[in-house]
């Protein structure tokens, strides 16, 4: 679940994942329009009780493309973890309802 908080000025959420044993992990972050990219801190508490911080960078370099990039935060290191670039492959799923009218063929819905 992500949401937008409009006094803050920045996105908020939780997910449960294989990483957060002890409850939800956290997420705060930043759209920069300028550079069309999502910034994320995200942080959970692992089974042995120790945080996890992780900086997600998403790069949005046009409408069909996007690159996440994964860094674990270990005290002042920052060390890259994994980086994986999408390609769209079908439209955006915010038009499904045209999408399966679309392969449903004409005339029907």
């Amino acid at each position: 679940m992500l949401t937008y908080n409009a006094a803050s000025k920045e996105y908020r959420g939780v997910w449960f994942d294989n990483i957060s044993d002890s409850g939800p992990t956290h997420i705060k972050g930043d759209w920069l329009e300028e550079t069309k990219t999502m910034v994320f801190t995200v942080e959970s508490i692992g089974a042995d009780g120790e945080t996890r911080r992780y900086k997600i960078v998403e790069q949005f370099p046009d409408e069909q493309r996007r690159v996440a990039t994964t860094y674990l935060l270990s005290g002042d290191q920052v060390v890259k973890k994994m980086e994986v670039a999408y390609v769209r492959t079908m439209p955006c799923p915010a038009r499904i309802r045209g999408v399966f009218n679309e392969l449903a063929g004409p005339g029907k819905k």
